[in-house]
C-alpha cells in the first residue's frame, strides 16, 4: 500500500466520520457509555492527569511501562479514575494500585536479542471493579494487527491554547494502521517489533496520551506510546498482542 493511498484513506475517514479537526485535543467528545474501558492514571497529590490505560478485568488496568516508570513514581503516588469522560466531574470511581507489574524485560531500551521494547505494564488494583454501563473491560486481542486495520483511540490529550492543560472531556479519533516501512522512513529513531504505527493527518498526541487505548472490533490492539514523537502524521503504539502471554499470566495470578 503506497503512502498516497494511506493518506487518501485517512483523509476520507476523518472527513466522513468527523468532518472537522479530529486531533484528540480538539476532536469529538465522548459520552460515559462509549469508552467504558478507558482508565485515567492520576497523581494522588495534585490530581494531575498522567497517562491513559484500559480496564482488562475487574482487578487489572493495562498501560505502558513508561507510564509507571516516569521519574520517581511509586504505587502510593497513583490513583486511577474510571467511569467518567469528564475530567472536572466528581463522578466516576477512584481506585488504587495494589501492585504494578512492569514487564520484567522493560528497561527503556530494546532487547538486543528480541528487538522488542517490552513497554507494557499491568496494574493490579486493591478494589474489585463493579462492571456496568460506565466502567467495563475491553477484550484482549485474538490476533496480531495487520496493515489497514482501523481502530478508535480515546484520550484526554492537551489543549494547546491553555498552557498544555489536559482537555476536560475525553476525546476520540479514528486511526488506521500503516506499513512499518512507511513509519520507519519518517522516524528519526528505531522502531521495534512489538510496536506499530498509525496514520491520521489531523491527529497530534502528547505525553498525557501515553498508554491511551486503541480498540478495533471491541478488542484492545494498542496503547499509545508518546515517549518518542515521529515528526509527521504517524503515531506510535505498543502492540498488545506481542505481549498477550505475559498479560494473561499476570491477570491469571
Amino acid at each position: 500500500m503506497s503512502i498516497e493511498t494511506v493518506i487518501f484513506v485517512c483523509v476520507a475517514l476523518s472527513t466522513t466520520v468527523f468532518g472537522k479537526d479530529t486531533r484528540i485535543g480538539g476532536g469529538d467528545d465522548t459520552n460515559n457509555h462509549q469508552f467504558s474501558y478507558h482508565a485515567s492514571l492520576k497523581s494522588i497529590y495534585s490530581n494531575d492527569y498522567l497517562c491513559g490505560g484500559a480496564i482488562i478485568s475487574k482487578k487489572h488496568i493495562l498501560t505502558t511501562a513508561y507510564c509507571v516508570n516516569i521519574g520517581n513514581i511509586i504505587y502510593s503516588d497513583l490513583m486511577i479514575q474510571v467511569g467518567t469522560t469528564k475530567k472536572s466531574n466528581t463522578d466516576g470511581l477512584i481506585v488504587f494500585p495494589d501492585r504494578i507489574f512492569s514487564h520484567p524485560m522493560y528497561t527503556g531500551r530494546p532487547s538486543s536479542t528480541t528487538n522488542k521494547l517490552y513497554n507494557i505494564a499491568i496494574i493490579r488494583i486493591k478494589e474489585t471493579l463493579p462492571f456496568n454501563n460506565y466502567q467495563n473491560k475491553v477484550m484482549l486481542p485474538s490476533m496480531d494487527v495487520i496493515n489497514n486495520f482501523v481502530g478508535t483511540l480515546s484520550g484526554w490529550s492537551t489543549d494547546l491554547n491553555m498552557a498544555n492543560v489536559p482537555m476536560d472531556r475525553l476525546k476520540m479519533a479514528i486511526m488506521i494502521i500503516i506499513d512499518m516501512n512507511i513509519c520507519k522512513s519518517s522516524a528519526s529513531f528505531a522502531i521495534y517489533s512489538d510496536q506499530f504505527c498509525t496514520y491520521h493527518e489531523r491527529i497530534t498526541l502528547t505525553n498525557s496520551d501515553n498508554g491511551s487505548p486503541l480498540v478495533s472490533d471491541n478488542r484492545l490492539i494498542g496503547l499509545a506510546d508518546t515517549s518518542q514523537q515521529i515528526l509527521g502524521h504517524e503515531q506510535l503504539f505498543v502492540n498488545v498482542f506481542s505481549h498477550i502471554e505475559y498479560i494473561r499470566y499476570i491477570v491469571g495470578k
